[in-house]
């Protein structure tokens, strides 16, 4: 490796197990950065605490040992991170914020990751001492139109923050400490988006999709966040689940990082069937993983969620060197913001949702280890739940008429619920 002028130490903190450094981010004097595994990680063997599948063989040490070794996926150029760490900084609103806080010409990715380690999705940590400085003070605003000083990263193009749930009140947590839940604000041309994603996510928890928690919160309740940043009545708080209740941290994996998908190749770097196989391969659960994932696939052709792309889907490393797939999150029935009905990602070979029937699920049920029957039961099955349970569930969600009867028509439009009745009025 050439000589480096800069080195974060790389740690993970997670829940039943000590800190461990698992290696370091060196950028040299060409802006080259390369993440290097420490030598005392790997001799940890099988039990040491997984930091990505991709990296992770079951079963086979030694070529797991190869994969951490190899360099070909740790080495990036101009600053940039190597796909995996650069997976884990904030897209754009959220992006924009934190780079306007940063000295002019230190806005590179490497710069942004030492600035945000503390507070990582998962039990990643980046920065000297596993990032955690307890002695740092608290963000403090100075009037209603600054901003807070930005310290945790979150994916996504929707303005959101990482917070700390403490009664009533919602504030943005000191460095050294993490938030434990994700604040989601409305947007200027959407001010219901937060209403929209709650009703999203609460349609697709009574199809028998395992959600995120989350609840609607008035907007006055993000007393750190400046009012021009919620143009809306609403903020919608999930819970985080790579936190725990005392502020402990839970490793996760997104599945950008998965597949090295970098920026705009989570639309286009995989497919619902990979996805899926991905569940097969690695999680734990076996197939009620798989049930759980094609669950999802349906809800979301079923409400028009058009933005499903590779980081809405992660793994859960609950005990450090277990792997699950995590709940579900950014459910958002995108057809009722824009006109766009293509999925994002292909299923089969076509982003058309009225193409999307059971026997195309099925086309692809050995591939993911299920046998035709029970692909067919899945997709069936999940299609019914909605039709039995959202009559009634519709009528204490946030959602309007309007919105119901474009996701009436949608329902009839499609041939995936033909035959079962439209759950929304109208």
């Amino acid at each position: 490796m050439p000589d480096h002028s800069e080195e974060l130490p790389v740690y993970l903190r997670g829940e039943g197990y000590r800190p461990i450094r698992v290696g370091i981010l060196a950028r040299d004097d060409a802006a080259n950065v390369q993440f290097v595994v420490d030598q005392n990680y790997i001799d940890l063997g099988p039990s040491r605490p997984i930091l990505s599948v991709s990296w992770h063989v079951p079963g086979d040490e030694d070529l797991t040992t190869v994969r951490l070794c190899e360099r070909r996926d740790k080495l990036s150029r101009f600053g940039q991170l190597p796909p995996w760490f650069g997976n884990l900084l904030p897209e754009g609103a959220l992006r924009n914020l934190v780079e306007t806080q940063m000295p002019t010409g230190r806005v590179s990715e490497f710069d942004i990751i030492r600035r945000l380690g503390s507070d990582l999705p998962g039990a990643v940590v980046v920065g000297d001492g596993g990032g955690i400085d307890a002695s740092a003070p608290s963000p403090v605003l100075q009037s209603d139109t600054a901003l807070p000083r930005l310290r945790f990263s979150l994916a996504g193009v929707q303005l959101k923050f990482s917070s700390l749930r403490q009664g009533g009140r919602l504030t943005l947590p000191a460095q050294g400490t993490t938030g434990n839940v994700i604040v989601k604000l409305p947007h200027e041309r959407y001010p219901q988006l937060p209403e929209i994603e709650f009703s999203s996510m609460k349609l697709a928890e009574a199809a028998g999709v395992r959600t995120a928690s989350c609840e609607l919160l008035p907007s006055s309740t993000a007393e750190d966040i400046p009012e021009r940043l919620r143009p809306g009545p609403y903020v919608l708080a999930v819970t985080r689940f790579d936190r725990t209740d005392d502020g402990g941290r839970i490793h996760t994996e997104d599945f950008s990082q998965v597949m090295e998908a970098v920026g705009d190749q989570k639309y286009a770097k995989a497919n619902e069937e990979s996805i899926v196989n991905a569940v097969r391969r690695f999680a734990e659960s076996g197939a009620a993983a798989i049930e759980q994932a094609v669950r999802r696939v349906v809800i979301n052709i079923l409400i028009g969620n058009t933005d499903a792309h590779l980081k809405n889907w992660s793994f859960i490393f609950p005990a450090g060197t277990s792997v699950d797939l995590a709940p579900a999150y950014d459910i958002v029935s995108i057809v009722l913001l824009n006109d766009d009905e293509q999925m994002a990602l292909k299923l089969r070979g076509t982003k058309d949702p009225k193409l999307m029937t059971a026997d195309r699920f099925v086309k692809f049920a050995q591939y993911v280890g299920f046998t035709d029957h029970k692909m067919r039961k899945v997709v069936t099955d999940t299609v019914a739940r909605a039709a039995d349970t959202w009559p009634d569930l519709l009528k204490g969600l946030p959602m309007t008429r309007q919105q119901s009867g474009t996701l009436g028509r949608r329902w009839k439009a499609l041939p995936l619920p033909s035959g079962y009745p439209s759950p929304f009025p109208g």
